[in-house]
């Protein structure tokens, strides 16, 4: 447990929910990856908080992987945590290439689970060589 963790821990405890909240806003804003989020999220249903806090953590992954491509993965893996398959897949297929190839297959593999009517032809594609050869490239081309 660190000592923001710790931090968060006592303020519940204090009946200080809120800003318990904000102690993991603050973590996140200073580094929005998605361990910083899950422990956003935690803190936010442990405590009764509004969802809004979800949706500026989002919105803000969303501002800085638009200007720097080491946000990215982050975004995609906020976006499918939060439940958001559709829009991690509108956000990452313009991107794919920026992708590691883990996130790559996650979000082919999702698109192949919940559009499979959609994606008849990319669906006979699923589970192949994703990492980025030619197969990857020919199946993203049908798309």
């Amino acid at each position: 447990m660190g000592l923001r963790d710790l931090l968060v821990r006592l303020l519940i405890d204090a009946g200080q929910p809120d800003d318990a909240v904000d102690e993991r806003r603050t973590g996140f804003h200073a580094q929005p990856t998605i361990d910083n989020l899950r422990s956003l999220l935690a803190t936010v249903a442990e405590t009764d908080r509004d969802a809004a806090h979800i949706a500026w953590a989002v919105a803000l992954l969303r501002k800085r992987a638009a200007r720097q491509v080491a946000y990215l993965p982050h975004l995609i893996d906020a976006l499918i945590l939060t439940g958001d398959d559709d829009d991690a897949w509108r956000s990452g297929l313009p991107r794919l290439d920026e992708l590691p190839a883990r996130q790559r297959v996650e979000l082919l593999e999702l698109r192949c689970q919940t559009h499979p009517a959609a994606d008849v032809e990319a669906a006979r594609w699923c589970p192949a060589d994703l990492g980025g050869g030619s197969l990857f490239w020919s199946w993203r081309v049908l798309i």
